[in-house]
Order: structure tokens, then C-alpha cells, then sequence
């Protein structure tokens, strides 16, 4: 998993120094349009322009990192300023189609916080500042270059949307595979508990009750024997309890084996791409039902994907803990989530594997960030 961390820190490296490169060769442009003499012969508009340009390129610079470090309020913030400082070059620039390179680049990034459509609305938008500028500057190509400026951005739209869900169904494949590994885990130690079980049964129904079949005759022969046979008739017996003492004590042991709960959600959370989680369970607590061991973790499951799915969130909290009689499990993040939350196949499923336990399901939205929380009786969840 390192090795993959690797990789993507030294894609998202190529892909900045690209980004970058990119922005340095239109800046330069822009100021050999601007000016092509020396510096100290520049106009205050062309350095008030050239100004612009630099924020622009710093802004996009730490944009790039609030990308790499999921940083979505960070992100938008500085989205929002480079729109306000191309608006600026725009009106500023001695050539107005300086703005054209500048407003692909802020295209380019608008996946990264906008839903598709959202995005396409923004584009338009950007078209139609441009044409509100150039008609007050009186540009002449300026239904022309409208034309060829929309199927551009549009491009431009569709391989940054691309690229930006891509790596959203890479998120999705990757907590996809690591539940079912829990699921795997989860099933091969029921498999074997279950063996357990059936070795327990065997040795209670077998074993035991032949033994206690010798305690009893032994304890006939001791009142029928006398002199030099009492004693090891009396031996045998202390040896038959001691030996159904061991066997009862080996099939408790082998019927008092709790799920290992612990280790297949560790399992599960193990390199869930770009999302912290803190996990708190109780430390005493034990789920030892294994359905319901498989319900609590594909609860955790599904409510972890709709964080990586929608919420944008940088942190996840998991808390597992006894509450009077009942077991509960709360999920919260700091991502963003709708005022009015409608429930969809995820959380309906969630309460559909709560019912057949009596569990319940509830959810809420606290200043943006939502919390799952699920109930279920202790007597078949844990104790």
C-alpha cells in the first residue's frame, strides 16, 4: 500500500509540474502581448494585469495542494479568487483573449468542487462574462471568438470531470475491496467457529456421556468391591471425574469463542483512500452473534461510502458503545451534506438489516455534517 501512495504522490507531482509549466508559458505570453519591451518600460495597466497573472498563479499553486490534501473549503476559496482576479485581467489586459487561457484553467478545476451540472452552468457563465467584457471594450472578433471559446471549455469541462471521477470510482473500488475482505475474514471466522461448535456438540454428546456412563459403574463397583480392588476402583473414578472435568472445560472453551469483530473492521478501515478515521469501541464489549457482527459492518461499510461518494469529507468518526440495553453505533464526518437528507438505497438497506435484530436506524445534519446512528439489543448484538 505504500508503494501505491507512492505512485499517486508522483502522478499528482507530474500532473502539477504540467499544470504549472502550462501556466507559466500563457503568463508569458500574456506579457509578450502586454508588452514587448523591457519591464521598466511597462504601462500601469499591463503591470496592474501582469499582478493579476502572478495571484493567479499562486492561487492556483495552493489550489493544487488543497486538491492533494482534500481540502474542499480551501479549494473553494480559492476557486472564487481566481474567478474574481480573471475577471480583473479580463478588464485589464491589453488583449482581452488573455482571458481565454486563465478561464480554462479555472474550468479545469471546477469538478473538483462542483457536481456536473453546476459546472456547466459555471461554464456558460464564464462565456458570458467574457462577451460582456469584450462588447464594453469594443473587441471586434467578438462573436467568432465566443464560438470557438464554448466547444473549447466544454473539452476542457469534460477531461478535468473525467479525470475527477475516475479517481472517484478508484476511491469506490478500493473501500469496495477492503469490505470484501471483512466479509471474507468476517465469513472464515464463523466457518470456523462453527466448527468449533459442531467438535463441541460431539464431544458433549459422545465423549461426555460416556464418561459420566463409567462414573456410574465405577460408583456401583466401589460398593460391590472390597479389600485390594477398593482402591483402584476409587483411583479410576477420581481419574474419570478429572478426565469429564477436561472435557467439559474444552468444550466450553470451544463453545465460549466471540466473533473477532475487532479485527475485521480493522480489516475493513485498513487504506480507505483519502478519509482519517478515528475509531472508539468499548473495551469491554463483545459482539458474539456473528449476524449480527456482519449487519454492524456493512452498516460502517455503506455509511463509509456515502462519505466517499458525497460528503467531501477529510474526517470520519466511528463509535461503538454500550447505552443502557441497547448496543449503539454512530458515524459522523466533517464533509458536506444537504440540509434535507432523502434516504436512498444505502440507508434504506441499513434499516432492512437492522429489522430482523428489532435494531433501528437514525440520522441527522449538524451545520453540514451528517451522523448515522444505528440501535441494536444487546441480547443479539453483544453483551
Amino acid at each position: 500500500m505504500q508503494t501505491s501512495n507512492d505512485n499517486n504522490l508522483k502522478l499528482f507531482l507530474f500532473r502539477a509540474f504540467a499544470v504549472m509549466s502550462m501556466l507559466i508559458l500563457c503568463s508569458a505570453a500574456a506579457i509578450y502581448f502586454e508588452e514587448s519591451v523591457s519591464n521598466t518600460d511597462w504601462s500601469p495597466q499591463t503591470l496592474n494585469s501582469v499582478t493579476a497573472i502572478g495571484l493567479f498563479i499562486l492561487c492556483y499553486m495552493l489550489s493544487m495542494i488543497a486538491v492533494y490534501h482534500k481540502r474542499d473549503k480551501q479549494l473553494l476559496i480559492l476557486l472564487w479568487i481566481e474567478a474574481v482576479l480573471g475577471v480583473y485581467i479580463l478588464m485589464t489586459a491589453r488583449e482581452t483573449s488573455i482571458f481565454f487561457y486563465y478561464a480554462s484553467f479555472w474550468i479545469a478545476r471546477l469538478p473538483n468542487s462542483y457536481r456536473l451540472r453546476t459546472c456547466l452552468q459555471l461554464t456558460v457563465a464564464v462565456v458570458a462574462v467574457w462577451i460582456a467584457g469584450a462588447w464594453l471594450r469594443e473587441y471586434e472578433q467578438l462573436l467568432l471568438t465566443a464560438v470557438v471559446m464554448f466547444p473549447v471549455y466544454l473539452f476542457v469541462l469534460s477531461v478535468s470531470f473525467t479525470g475527477v471521477n475516475e479517481a472517484r470510482l478508484r476511491r469506490e473500488a478500493v473501500a469496495m475491496t477492503q469490505e470484501l475482505k471483512a466479509a471474507q475474514d468476517l465469513l472464515a471466522h464463523v466457518s470456523r467457529q462453527s466448527e468449533r461448535l459442531r467438535i463441541a456438540r460431539d464431544i458433549h454428546d459422545l465423549l461426555g456421556h460416556q464418561m459420566t456412563a463409567l462414573l456410574l459403574n465405577l460408583e456401583v463397583a466401589s460398593h460391590k468391591s472390597k479389600d485390594a480392588a477398593l482402591p483402584h476402583i476409587q483411583q479410576s473414578q477420581a481419574l474419570a471425574k478429572m478426565t469429564l472435568g477436561d472435557l467439559r472445560n474444552a468444550v466450553s472453551e470451544l463453545r465460549d469463542n466471540p466473533i473477532d469483530f475487532r479485527a475485521a473492521l480493522a480489516t475493513m478501515l485498513a487504506c480507505i483512500p483519502e478519509l482519517k478515521i478515528s475509531l472508539e469501541i468499548q473495551e469491554d464489549l463483545v459482539i458474539d452473534d456473528p449476524h449480527a457482527a456482519e449487519i454492524l459492518l456493512r452498516c460502517i461499510q455503506e455509511a463509509l461510502t456515502n462519505t466517499l461518494r458525497h460528503a467531501r469529507a477529510n474526517h470520519c468518526t466511528i463509535r461503538l458503545h454500550k447505552q443502557g440495553k441497547q448496543l449503539v453505533l454512530e458515524i459522523s464526518d466533517d464533509g458536506v451534506s444537504p440540509a434535507v437528507i432523502v434516504p436512498g438505497n444505502g440507508l434504506k438497506g441499513m434499516r432492512e438489516r437492522l429489522q430482523p435484530l428489532d435494531g433501528s436506524l437514525q440520522w441527522h445534519n449538524r451545520s453540514g455534517s451528517f451522523t448515522l446512528q444505528a440501535n441494536l439489543p444487546l441480547q443479539g448484538a453483544g453483551t
